[in-house]
């Protein structure tokens, strides 16, 4: 596998504003060394992982973020990725035919 190399920087700041309750789940947790985010399906867990994950990578706690999902999940990860943020994720995969994304 090609070793995934940074052309730039990427923008840490998110795309979109969160919603109250997730701003308030997201400054409950952004700091903590564990956390579970237990909200109804629908509310935007994902977007809030998203927010603290680009915190993280903001104050340099991270480097490098590894999600691992379902396969049916992948394609929503990516375009929540595209909607939320202005990095373009690389998917690790098996299937030749799949182009990798990266920056």
């Amino acid at each position: 596998m090609k070793k995934i190399r940074l052309l730039k920087e990427p923008k840490t700041k998110p795309k979109s504003d969160a919603f109250p309750y997730q701003k308030e789940a997201f400054e409950s947790i952004k700091d903590l060394d564990y956390a579970a985010i237990f909200h109804e399906q629908g509310l935007g867990k994902t977007k809030i992982a998203i927010d603290i994950l680009l915190y993280w990578l903001e104050k340099s706690s991270i480097d490098t973020v590894l999600i691992v999902t379902k396969k049916q999940l992948v394609q929503n990860w990516k375009n929540e990725f595209i909607y939320h943020t202005y990095i373009k994720p690389a998917i690790l995969t098996d299937d030749k035919k799949i182009t990798i994304w990266c920056l």
